[in-house]
């Protein structure tokens, strides 16, 4: 599921559209931090092979 939020949204209209994909996507990334801080858009799309 949050590799298709990741297609859907990518790094362009990220966090625009449907609010329930918006608030998962945003709860992993709070859940994931990386390097002790919240996991930015763009690594979010890496790691679910959006963006390179």
């Amino acid at each position: 599921m949050l590799q298709n939020i990741a297609a859907t949204y990518g790094l362009v209209n990220f966090s625009e559209g449907n609010p329930m994909y918006s608030e998962i996507a945003d709860e992993y990334r709070n859940n994931n931090k990386v390097f002790d801080e919240t996991m930015t858009k763009n690594s979010f799309c890496k790691r679910f092979g959006i963006t390179k």
